[in-house]
């Protein structure tokens, strides 16, 4: 197919146009037709009697037919001479053959911006209008655009999803919209046709797969990647005149975090910004119970905006700093991811000074977040929320357990991807990684180099297959170094063992999976990003059982047993026994395991943020403020300070 290229001037469309006949040339062929006619009859018609006795009004009336004749060889007469229904159907069949010509890359960047996507629109643009024989889809009988009039009503409307509706070239489609007229060229009704599908398409996609690709922020997200027939989607809305419903229908529905539910609260964060905002609270001290101040009325009055407080269990013109307002205190402490005491802390003072449209923007973020996840599940599957530091089992859209987790840390983050758990492992070993090996553990082996056999830590020769172990002993650990660090350490099952007494594998190509720990202490801390990346459990032995019963082989007292029959085989083992192996048990059903970053989530009811641990709030929201940002690099986590904590060797180490 031909190329085309629609200029801002409508200049001519077409990369080989047709070649045309003037008028002059048309009125000379039409005289000559009629003159050869008229020479060929004149004899026979000349011979009648009643032609010889009326030959002047003959000759007129058959000049006048010759005009008529003539006149039609005009398109544009014949236009005229038709029905308004016809002429309109003409046009839109006169439009179809600017719509069967392949758009060239700069008619392609006009319609879709974003160029990471734009390769997949063009193509689906493509199918719908192959599958049309090019008609023109939006325009309807008698120029009928009420389509158009509705597609324009949705995309005005985006802006509730947290979209910037200039995204959608609104003011240009109403624009083509008004000219729209009998008189337009078939290349204008085929833009405008165009327009709208263009217009529709990338708001599909937004709804489908988010503005933006994570992946291409950070390559510690998994990119949005699952198929949608959404040419079919487009031909069945306009069919059945239900663009809205059709394009709900591409939203996230699942009940574990709700996107309807976050949406409503963005919308009524949106209106609260309308009326004013929230009522300010320009506290600069610390209160707590039994404080005085008149700056507990600021307070209460913005606990009730939020809904942290209700007005008719308070004295509003009190300036006491009462039971009721601690409350009201520790529920916003809780609903904002901070240390629930009740006294108006610091760190409380700092959450409430954060601007409304700050917080509007961050429940926009995460709508978008929602958008990014896949729209299909197995009906049981796990979700952990890295910035909340939990874990949740869901059975039939219904929640079953809960746990507290530990992350990774800021400088070595827990990935955000989805995958299927594929098998449970009871007494695992522990292969260190060569990165913790050399750069956290050699250090130490240095320093102390009995943590190796106090830890249970064993020494290979290298990391070949069958090599020996080594007599640690026998190696000077002051003369190796990064460079000749040639060892591979591994650590026997056991209780001192980093990875605890199960390990949950849901193999991924950033190598996290889930696993118990010995370093139980840090589950009581706040702010629990302290792994390399895997996600420590609290309960690991609970959620085995969880994901194991529906095998009907593993109950919990089972599970627990074969653990701790595994604790007395390793005393066992040093006194010169059997060593304990680790029992990997294969799942033949599939759970999802979706780790997610959600600063902002709606649970029963209740708009909850949380504390933006990797950075990550700051980074995506300015790459989805850019306009029509083609092609987003990925941007490198950077190195962060380590927390510092009293922990065990142990707990230092686990991964």
């Amino acid at each position: 197919m031909q190329e085309i290229n629609h200029s801002d001037n409508n200049a001519d469309r077409y990369s080989s146009p047709q070649p045309r006949v003037s008028f002059k040339e048309k009125l000379k062929q039409g005289w000559q037709s009629v003159y050869t006619w008229f020479v060929h009859w004149k004899k026979i018609i000349l011979a009648s009697p009643f032609v010889q006795k009326h030959q002047k009004g003959i000759l007129a009336g058959i000049a006048v037919v010759g005009v008529f004749a003539l006149l039609l060889t005009i398109p544009s007469v014949r236009q005229l001479l038709r029905s308004r229904t016809d002429r309109w159907e003409a046009l839109k069949e006169d439009a179809s053959k600017p719509l069967s010509i392949t758009l060239n890359n700069e008619t392609a960047r006009r319609y879709f911006p974003q160029e990471f996507r734009r390769n997949i629109l063009v193509a689906v643009m493509d199918t719908f209008y192959t599958n049309r024989m090019y008609l023109p889809a939006w325009v309807g009988e008698k120029g009928n655009t009420a389509l158009i009039d509705s597609l324009v009503t949705v995309l005005s409307q985006s802006g509730q999803e947290g979209f910037d509706t200039t995204s959608y070239q609104l003011d240009t489609l109403r624009k083509l919209r008004s000219t729209l007229t009998l008189k337009s060229k078939p290349e204008d009704v085929a833009h405008l046709d165009r327009l709208a599908t263009a217009s529709y398409l990338v708001y599909a996609s937004h709804m489908l797969w988010g503005r933006v690709d994570p992946g291409k922020i950070d390559t510690m997200w998994q990119s949005v990647s699952y198929p949608y027939a959404l040419s079919k989607n487009l031909q069945e809305a306009l069919e059945e005149n239900h663009l809205q419903a059709s394009l709900t229908q591409l939203l996230p529905s699942n009940q574990y975090y709700s996107y309807e539910a976050l949406k409503q609260k963005f919308v009524d964060l949106c209106i609260q910004e309308q009326k004013g905002g929230w009522p300010a609270v320009t506290i600069n001290q610390s209160l707590h119970k039994g404080s005085n101040s008149a700056a507990v009325k600021q307070l209460k009055q913005r606990l009730i905006a939020e809904g942290d407080l209700e007005a008719s269990k308070t004295n509003l013109a009190s300036t006491v700093y009462d039971q009721t307002v601690v409350d009201a205190v520790k529920s916003y402490q809780a609903r904002y991811g901070l240390q629930v005491t009740g006294n108006l802390t610091k760190e409380t003072r700092t959450a409430l000074a954060v601007p409304l449209k700050k917080r509007i923007q961050q429940v926009a973020l995460n709508l978008e977040r929602l958008r990014w996840l896949p729209r299909q599940y197995p009906s049981e599957s796990v979700w952990i929320n890295i910035p909340e530091f939990s874990l949740r089992v869901w059975d039939q859209d219904k929640q079953v357990w809960e746990t507290r987790i530990v992350v990774g840390k800021p400088n070595k983050p827990t990935p955000i991807l989805t995958d299927t758990l594929e098998q449970i492992i009871l007494n695992p070993d522990w292969v260190i990684p060569q990165s913790i090996a050399v750069n956290e553990m050699l250090p130490q082996i240095r320093q102390t180099p009995e943590m190796l056999e106090e830890n249970e830590f064993e020494v290979y020769e290298s990391w070949k297959k069958g090599a020996p172990l080594v007599d640690v002993s026998m190696i000077d650990w002051d003369t190796i170094s990064t460079d000749n660090f040639t060892y591979k350490i591994a650590q026997k099952p056991g209780d001192k063992n980093a990875l605890g007494k199960v390990k949950f594998l849901f193999p991924n190509h950033y190598d996290t999976y889930l696993h118990d720990t010995p370093a139980k202490g840090l589950f009581n801390v706040k702010d629990r990003a302290y792994s390399h990346g895997c996600v420590r459990v609290e309960n690991p032995l609970k959620l085995a059982y969880y994901l194991l019963k529906s095998t009907g082989k593993w109950t919990e007292e089972k599970i627990i047993e074969q653990t701790q029959l595994a604790m007395l085989d390793n005393e066992a083992e040093d006194e010169g026994d059997t060593a304990i192996t680790p029992e990997k048990i294969d799942l033949k059903k599939p759970i999802a395991v979706t780790t997610l970053y959600l600063t902002a989530f709606v649970r029963q009811g209740r708009l909850y943020f949380c504390p933006d641990i990797y950075g990550y709030d700051v980074m995506q929201t300015a790459a989805i403020s850019l306009p029509a940002k083609s092609m987003i690099p990925p941007i490198a986590n950077k190195p962060q300070p380590e927390k510092k904590s009293n922990l065990s060797l142990t707990s230092l180490f686990s991964h």
